[in-house]
């Protein structure tokens, strides 16, 4: 009897022990994610995209804190494309990226045309 005991005790141990590392694995596997960077916003990268706004277009979390987000224009924006591109998806980046330092950048062939910052909400 305290055999049969002692091996349901070890028994429920080790099923513990098993939980208690999936979890962890779990949460490890969570971090690894939000740890690796720079991190490319696809969602977003794609939306832009099919705006057809742009020719490219990639939106970087570049860590916790900063986002970089360049649009390369399609060989006929000027400045005032540029202006529209940041009126346009500025209030999209304040409402996903509310903390984040944002720079936004327009590119024609390789040189940029403007370039913006915008700066995380205070609390």
């Amino acid at each position: 009897m305290k055999v049969a005991k002692r091996g349901l005790v070890f028994v429920l141990i080790l099923m513990f022990v098993a939980v208690i590392a999936a979890c962890s694995d779990e949460e490890t596997v969570e971090q690894e994610v939000i740890e690796e960077y720079p991190y490319v916003d696809q969602e977003l990268t794609t939306q832009i995209l099919e705006d057809g706004n742009v020719d490219d277009a990639i939106v970087h979390l570049m860590n916790e804190e900063y986002l970089l987000v360049t649009f390369v224009g399609n060989g006929e924006l000027v400045e005032e494309d540029a202006e529209g591109l940041f009126d346009e998806y500025t209030p999209i980046l304040k409402e996903k990226y509310p903390y984040h330092y944002v720079d936004l950048e327009v590119l024609q062939d390789n040189d940029v045309i403007l370039e913006i910052q915008l700066f995380p909400n205070e609390e």
